[in-house]
C-alpha cells in the first residue's frame, strides 16, 4: 500500500503528464515507483532517529532527437525538472493511531492548481488538487472510521473520500480581486473520526493558489492604434526620446508575461528602437501587467522623410490558445518640417540614365521598381547621407547599407566598390553594397573626426553611379555599454556565449562597439525563437547569410553555417544553411560548429 502518490501536471488540463520520471533519493526508509510517482516503505527499511527530510524529483523522459511522432506542441508540454521535499517524522503505531488529527490531515500541505482554458462548464471534467491524509492511514488503523464534509468552498471544490478537486472551471483572470484576491481561494474541511460509538471531529482551512497561466494576449490600452509625433527639428540624436510613451495593457500577472517581447517593424532606415518596461499593477484588486513603451532613435542623424511611418509590436509567440491575439501593434508616424534642414542636406534632384521613355510599373510583390521599353528593371540605390560609427566598433561591423539591399542580393552582376577611404577602417562588398568596419585598428586610431567615403556602382547596364557617405566617427563605446565578460576564442563571435546575463556583457564580433544582444527564448520550446547571442538581432538572425556575413560567417553562425555542421534538433533554412527553428539555447563554436 503506498504512502502517498506525487505527479506532474500538465499545463494545458491540469491532468498528470505521462512523460516524467520520478526519482527520490537514496535513503533508508522509503522508495518510489518511477512512472506512478506512488511511495512505499522499503520492505528492508532501517529505523532513523529524528525527523528526516528526503528530496523527490520529476524529470522529463529523453526526446529522442529524429522522433517525429510527437507534436510540436506535446513537445512544448514537457517543463523542467521538478522538486519536491518530503518531511517525514518516525512514529510508533500506537502512536500515530492516537492522534486522531494526524489521521485525518497532513501536518501541513499547500493546495495549488493552474488555471483551466477551457472556460466552457461542457467539457469541463474535475480535477485533483491532493489528498488530505496518507492512503495507508485507513489500513493502519483500521478501527477508526473517517468521514470528511466540505465546510466552505462548496461552489469551487468537491471532496471525494479523501481527495480534493475542483467543481468548476477556475479562471485566475476573473477570479482575482473578487473571491480569490492575489489568486488564492479558500476551503475549510471537516474530518470526523469515530471509534466504538464515540465521534471526534476536526476543522482545517486551506488557501488553494489558482497559478496564472499565459493565455492573454497584449492590447493598447488606446482604442486608436494611431499615434502622430511632431518633431521640432529635423536632427536628433542617439537615444533621444520620441513623442509619447505608448501603453500596453496584458490581463495576465507579470510572472506570467516573461516571453513578452518587442519590436519596430518596417523601419527601413533603421532609426527607432523600443525602450518597454514592464511592471505589475493591482490597484483593481485584480493583477495584471502593463508595458510602458517609450520609442528612442538608435543613432543620431536626421529625417529627410515625412511623414515617416514604422510599427511598434508588442507580441508573445508563446501562447498557445488558437482564439488569443498574440500581438499588438501601434502604427506609429513622425513628422518633421524638413524647410528646417540645412541647406547643404536638403534631397536634390538627380538624373537617372536613360535608354528609352521611362515608365512606372509594379512588380507581383507591388514594389515599385523603374524600367524602360526593352523591359529592364532598375532599383533605385538609396544609402543614409550621415552614419555614425563608434571607434571600439569590431571588424564587420554593418555600418550602412542600401535601403533595398535584400533586392541587391540577388543582382550578381551589379558590383559596388568603395572609390575613395582616407581612413583604411572601411570595406564594401562586391555585392548589395554593405559597408563595414574591415580594420578595427585603424578605425579607433582614425585621425579625423568625419570621413567622406566615395561608393561607386555599376547596374546591370554597365551604368556606373556613385554616392558619397558621411561617416561621423563617435568617441568609445555606446552609452551603458558593459564589456566585462572576456572569453578566450580566436573568433570572439557572439554565438559563442551561452546565457543571456553574459551576452548582455560581452563585446564581440561585428557590434557597434557596446555588447551583443539576446534574441529569442531559451525555453525547450521547438521554433524560429529559439534563444541565441547575436551583434544585431535586426539582421541576425534573418535567414539570408548576406554577402557581409559571407566574409565572416561566425559574424552570424545562425544564418551561414551550412546544415550539415548543425548538430541538435534543428530545421534549416531553405539554403540549406543556418537554423530556421531550434529548441532551447543555440550556441556556435570556434571550429564551426
Amino acid at each position: 500500500m503506498p504512502l502517498a502518490q506525487f505527479q506532474v501536471l500538465r499545463l494545458d488540463n491540469n491532468q498528470p503528464a505521462s512523460n516524467y520520471i520520478y526519482s527520490l533519493e537514496q535513503n533508508p526508509l522509503l522508495r518510489i515507483n518511477a512512472t506512478s510517482g506512488e511511495v512505499f516503505m522499503r520492505t528492508d527499511y532501517q529505523p532513523v532517529n529524528g525527523s528526516v527530510k528526503y528530496v523527490l524529483t520529476a524529470i522529463p523522459r529523453q526526446q529522442a532527437s529524429d522522433s517525429d511522432e510527437e507534436s510540436e506542441e506535446e513537445q512544448q508540454l514537457l517543463q523542467e525538472v521538478a522538486h519536491l521535499t518530503l518531511e517525514l517524522t518516525p512514529q510508533a503505531l500506537d502512536a500515530y493511531c492516537a492522534e486522531l488529527e494526524h489521521i485525518c490531515f497532513w501536518s501541513s500541505a499547500h493546495y495549488t492548481i493552474a488555471e483551466h482554458t477551457k472556460p466552457s462548464k461542457a467539457s469541463f471534467e474535475p480535477v485533483l488538487l491532493g489528498s488530505l491524509n496518507s492512503r495507508a492511514a485507513r489500513y493502519l488503523c483500521p478501527l477508526k472510521t473517517v468521514d470528511y464534509s466540505l465546510k466552505a468552498g462548496s461552489a469551487f471544490f468537491i471532496l471525494k473520500q479523501n481527495r480534493l478537486f475542483s467543481k468548476t472551471p477556475l479562471d485566475h483572470d476573473e477570479l482575482n480581486g473578487l473571491q480569490a484576491r492575489a489568486g488564492v481561494l479558500e476551503t475549510t474541511i471537516s474530518c470526523t473520526v469515530s471509534l466504538h460509538g464515540e465521534q471526534r471531529q476536526f476543522v482545517r482551512s486551506y488557501n488553494v493558489t489558482i497559478l496564472d497561466r499565459n493565455d492573454n494576449g497584449p492590447q493598447l490600452q488606446e482604442r486608436q492604434p494611431h499615434f502622430d509625433f511632431y518633431l521640432d527639428q529635423p536632427y536628433f540624436k542617439a537615444q533621444e526620446a520620441v513623442g509619447e510613451k505608448i501603453i500596453y495593457l496584458d490581463k495576465d500577472t507579470l510572472a506570467a508575461n516573461a516571453q513578452l517581447n518587442y519590436g519596430i517593424l518596417n523601419d527601413g532606415l533603421s532609426l527607432l528602437q523600443p525602450d518597454c518596461h514592464a511592471y505589475e499593477a493591482d490597484h483593481t484588486g485584480r493583477p495584471h501587467t502593463i508595458v510602458s513603451c517609450q520609442l528612442r532613435f538608435s543613432r543620431s542623424g536626421m529625417l529627410r522623410q515625412t511623414p515617416y511611418c514604422v510599427q511598434l509590436q508588442a507580441r508573445d509567440m508563446t501562447i498557445q490558445l488558437k482564439h488569443v491575439n498574440t500581438t499588438a501593434t501601434a502604427e506609429v508616424c513622425l513628422h518633421v518640417d524638413t524647410r528646417r534642414l540645412h541647406a547643404s542636406d536638403q534631397e536634390h534632384p538627380q538624373a537617372l540614365p536613360l535608354r528609352g521613355r521611362q515608365q512606372r510599373i509594379f512588380d507581383s510583390t507591388g514594389e515599385l521598381l523603374h524600367g524602360d521599353l526593352a523591359g529592364r528593371r532598375r532599383i533605385a540605390v538609396d544609402y543614409e547621407k550621415d552614419v555614425f560609427v563608434h571607434r571600439a566598433a569590431a571588424a564587420y561591423y554593418r555600418v550602412a547599407q542600401p535601403d533595398r539591399f535584400m533586392d541587391l542580393l540577388r543582382l550578381r552582376n551589379w558590383r559596388f566598390a568603395l572609390a575613395e577611404d582616407r581612413s583604411g577602417a572601411f570595406g564594401l562588398t562586391e555585392t548589395a553594397g554593405i559597408l563595414y568596419v574591415r580594420d578595427a585598428l585603424a578605425l579607433e586610431h582614425a585621425s579625423e573626426t568625419v570621413y567622406f567615403l566615395n561608393i561607386t556602382w555599376q547596374d546591370g547596364d554597365k551604368h556606373s553611379h556613385a554616392f558619397v557617405l558621411n561617416v561621423h566617427l563617435e568617441e568609445g563605446r555606446p552609452a551603458n555599454a558593459s564589456c566585462e565578460v572576456r572569453l578566450k576564442s580566436r573568433s570572439q563571435t557572439c554565438a559563442q556565449v551561452k546565457y543571456r546575463q553574459q551576452c548582455g556583457k560581452f563585446c564581440g564580433l561585428a557590434t557597434n562597439g557596446g555588447a551583443c544582444m539576446w534574441r529569442g527564448s531559451s525555453t525547450a520550446m521547438f521554433s524560429k525563437n529559439y534563444g541565441s547571442c547575436v551583434p544585431d538581432a535586426r539582421y541576425c538572425p534573418d535567414r539570408v547569410c548576406d554577402a557581409l556575413e559571407e566574409l565572416n560567417p561566425l559574424a552570424c553562425p545562425q544564418d551561414c553555417t551550412p546544415a550539415s555542421r548543425i548538430v541538435g534538433p534543428h530545421t534549416s533554412n531553405d539554403n540549406k544553411h543556418g537554423i530556421q527553428s531550434g529548441s532551447g539555447t543555440c550556441i556556435c563554436e570556434d571550429n564551426g560548429r
